[in-house]
C-alpha cells in the first residue's frame, strides 16, 4: 500500500480481527497494513473511518462536496450513508464510535459532534435498514437536550465513545465554569437512580453533602441544578425527601416506605430522636425550611461520625 493511503488505526472489533482508520478510510482484515483495502467513498472526495462494531458497521466522516459530514457504512463493501445530513444546522459533523449491536434486531448508536456554533455532542440511533440512503430509520439527538431534567446545567461539546447500553463518554462544561473542560460519563436513567448525585451507584452521605451544599434557589440563568431532584428550581425539603427515599445502592432496597432501608440511615435518624426513617420523613414534610436545613446538617454530622 502506498504512502498516501496508509493511515493510523482508529477502531477495532474483536471477532474476527478487523481494523479501520486513516484519512483514506482504510479497512484491514488482519494486522498486516499491506493487506488493507479502501472503503467505498461514494460521491465524496475523501473520507475517514474512526469506529467499527462487532457486527461490521463502521462510522466516520466524509468530506467534499459540502461540509464535513458524519457517515455510516453497514459493512466494508457498502457505500457510506451520510448520517450527518440529518443534523440541524450548517456546521460539520463527525461520528467517532458505534456500539456493538445488530441493527436487524437492536438499536445501534453512534456518537460524535458537530461544529455548528460552539459545537455540540451528538447521538445517532438506527434500527432496521440502516443502509437506506434516505435514512428513514435514523434519528439524532443533541445530548444536551436529553439529559435528565435535574442536570440541565451542562453544555456537552464532544462525545467520543458509546457502549452497548448507550453509556457515553465525552467532555463538556458546566454553566458558570466556561474555562473548565470536564470529562463526562452519561448513563441511561434505567441504570442509575435520581438521587445518586456523585454517580457512584449508591445514594449515601456524599450525595446528602452535595444536596446540602446546593440548598436554596438554583441560579436563575442556569435553570434547574443537579441537586434539584424534583426540578422545581429550588433545592429544599422536597429534594431531601426524594434523596432519603432512594437511600442505599441504586437498584436495591431503598430507605423509604416505612421502617426498612439502610441501617446507617436508620441509626442516624434515631439519634435525631425519630423512631424510623419514615417518621423523620413525615416530620420533614411539615417542617419549615430552616428546621429542615438544620436537621439535614445534624444528620450529615451523625452519618459522617458513623463512617
Amino acid at each position: 500500500m502506498d504512502h498516501e493511503t496508509t493511515g493510523v488505526g482508529a477502531g477495532v472489533h474483536a471477532t474476527p480481527a478487523c481494523f479501520i482508520g486513516g484519512t483514506a478510510g482504510i479497512y484491514w482484515n488482519n494486522p498486516d497494513p499491506d493487506e488493507g483495502s479502501l472503503l467505498d467513498k461514494g460521491s465524496f472526495a475523501t473520507w475517514q473511518a474512526t469506529g467499527i462494531s462487532d457486527s461490521g458497521g463502521i462510522v466516520g466522516s466524509v468530506f467534499d462536496p459540502g461540509p464535513d459530514s458524519a457517515a455510516y457504512w453497514p459493512d466494508v463493501t457498502a457505500a457510506p450513508v451520510d448520517i450527518g445530513s440529518i443534523v440541524d444546522g450548517n456546521g460539520a459533523s463527525y461520528a467517532q464510535r458505534i456500539n456493538n449491536r445488530n441493527p436487524a434486531t437492536e438499536v445501534i448508536a453512534a456518537v460524535g459532534w458537530n461544529t455548528d456554533s460552539i459545537g455540540v455532542a451528538l447521538l445517532w440511533e438506527c434500527t432496521g435498514n440502516c443502509s437506506d440512503p434516505l435514512m428513514n430509520n435514523w434519528s439524532f439527538e443533541i445530548l444536551d437536550q436529553i439529559l435528565s431534567t435535574n442536570c440541565t446545567d451542562w453544555d456537552l461539546r464532544r462525545a467520543y465513545d458509546v457502549k452497548d447500553e448507550t453509556r457515553i463518554i465525552g467532555w463538556g462544561r458546566k454553566f458558570g465554569q466556561p474555562n473548565t473542560e470536564n470529562a463526562v460519563i452519561l448513563v441511561p436513567l434505567e441504570f442509575c437512580c435520581i438521587a445518586d448525585l456523585d454517580g457512584n451507584g449508591t445514594v449515601s452521605t456524599n450525595d446528602l453533602l452535595i444536596l446540602f451544599a446546593n440548598w436554596g434557589p438554583c441560579p436563575v440563568s442556569h435553570g434547574p441544578c443537579c441537586a434539584d431532584l424534583n426540578s422545581d428550581g429550588t433545592v429544599n425539603t422536597e429534594d431531601l425527601l426524594i434523596l432519603q427515599a432512594n437511600w442505599g445502592p441504586c437498584g436495591g432496597e431503598s430507605a423509604g416506605g416505612g421502617g426498612g432501608g439502610s441501617p446507617s440511615l436508620q441509626a442516624a435518624v434515631q439519634q435525631l430522636g425519630f423512631p424510623s426513617v419514615a417518621a423523620h420523613q413525615a416530620w420533614l414534610a411539615q417542617a419549615g425550611e430552616m428546621e429542615a436545613y438544620v436537621s439535614t446538617y445534624v444528620l450529615i454530622t451523625i452519618l459522617q461520625d458513623q463512617e
